[in-house]
C-alpha cells in the first residue's frame, strides 16, 4: 500500500508541475551556418545566427510562441578550437533573426576558422524569466556549418511562454495513473 501512495503523489506532482508552468518552450535558436560559400581562391564565410521565433515569427508547433517577447541581456560567447574565446554583449534581440545594417548576421568568419563550442544565454523583456542554451558539434571536435545548431527554450516559473491554457497530461501522469491502478489492482487482488 505504500507503493500505492508513493506512485499518487508522483503522479499528482508531475500533474501541477504541468498547470503551473514548469515545461520549457522553444522561442529562438542558435544556430552555426555558411553565409558565403568558398571560390577558387577566396575563403569561405560561416557565421552563427541567432532567431527569436516568438510572435509573428513564431513557427508552431516547434515555436509555439505568438506574443512577441524581445531577448534581454543577451551575452553570445564563441569559443574557438584554438581554445581562445569571444564574448558579445548584444543587448537586446527583438522577434526574427538578428542581422547587422546589411541583413546577415554580424557574427561572421573565414570558413577556415574553427569553432568548438557557443554559448547564448539572457532574459525575456516584461516577464520573469532567462534562457541559456549551449551549441555543441554533432560529431568531431569543431562546430559544422548549415548542421550544428541548438533551440533556445524559455525557462519561467511563471508560465507567461505557456502555449496552451489547458495544460494536456503528459506521459508520465498516464504512466503513473496506470502504475497506480495495476497496484491497486494486486493489493485487492491479495485481500482476497
Amino acid at each position: 500500500m505504500k507503493s500505492l501512495g508513493f506512485v499518487v503523489v508522483l503522479a499528482a506532482m508531475v500533474m501541477f508541475s504541468a498547470a503551473f508552468g514548469f515545461a520549457d518552450t522553444m522561442v529562438g535558436t542558435l544556430a552555426f551556418e555558411q553565409i558565403f560559400a568558398a571560390q577558387q581562391d577566396v575563403p569561405g564565410i560561416n557565421g552563427f545566427v541567432i532567431t527569436n521565433n516568438t510572435g509573428s515569427f513564431a513557427l508552431p508547433p516547434d515555436f509555439p510562441e505568438t506574443t512577441a517577447v524581445t531577448f534581454t541581456n543577451v551575452v553570445l560567447t564563441l569559443n574557438q578550437g584554438n581554445g581562445s574565446s569571444s564574448v558579445f554583449n548584444i543587448g537586446s534581440i527583438a522577434p526574427g533573426a538578428y542581422v547587422d545594417g546589411t541583413g546577415v548576421t554580424p557574427f561572421r568568419y573565414a570558413d577556415l576558422l574553427s569553432f568548438s563550442s557557443a554559448t547564448i544565454s539572457g532574459d525575456f523583456s516584461g516577464i520573469t524569466g532567462s534562457f541559456f542554451a549551449n551549441l555543441l558539434p554533432g560529431s568531431g571536435n569543431s562546430l559544422v556549418a548549415h548542421s550544428d545548431w541548438v533551440a533556445i527554450y524559455a525557462k519561467s516559473s511563471t508560465s507567461p511562454l505557456d502555449p496552451s491554457p489547458v495544460p494536456e497530461p503528459s506521459s508520465l501522469v498516464l504512466l503513473g495513473t496506470a502504475a497506480s491502478g495495476f497496484l491497486a489492482r494486486r493489493g485487492w487482488l491479495k485481500t482476497r
